[in-house]
């Protein structure tokens, strides 16, 4: 949170998300580690504690990204249909920690399909789902897996 706070309002900050393992890609040159200590309310990175005795190298395998979220203005919950071609299809995103993030097909059929469509108070009775990405890739900021619904929902 430090480093999306000292990137961006704390105003326009919804969340952040931690990725090890260079989830970003791997960086180059020297990488040596200062082990920290954030409170999460410092301003800078550089105003956290640092422990200039505990250090050790790092390979760059180990290099560390961030996702910082943007308050979207949605509220936790609330779902939307995006890229159709009318406000009756298109990709199922829902908000999450105030930011909109792609909901994953995996066991998806007209059931879940069913209960997106009477939450958004669309005709659901003959809904279907349309997967492979048919409405284009979203981005999923939220790990989301399997959705079950029993279409009563």
């Amino acid at each position: 949170e430090v480093i999306c706070n000292q990137l961006f309002s704390t105003e326009t900050l919804s969340s952040s998300a931690f990725h090890g393992y260079a989830a970003f890609g791997e960086g180059t040159g020297y990488n040596i580690l200062l082990v920290s200590s954030c409170s999460g309310s410092d301003r800078r990175l550089v105003d956290c504690t640092l422990d200039k005795n505990a250090w050790s190298y790092c390979g760059h395998y180990e290099d560390i990204g961030i996702q910082c979220y943007i308050n979207s203005g949605c509220t936790n919950g609330e779902i939307r249909l995006v890229n159709g071609s009318s406000d009756r299809e298109g990709r199922v995103e829902v908000c999450i920690g105030n930011a909109w993030t792609a909901v994953p097909e995996d066991g998806w059929d007209y059931r879940e399909a069913q209960v997106v469509c009477r939450q958004l108070n669309l005709p659901y009775q003959w809904a279907v789902p349309l997967i492979g990405s048919y409405f284009g890739r979203g981005e999923a900021l939220v790990d989301i897996y399997s959705t079950y619904c029993s279409g009563q929902e």
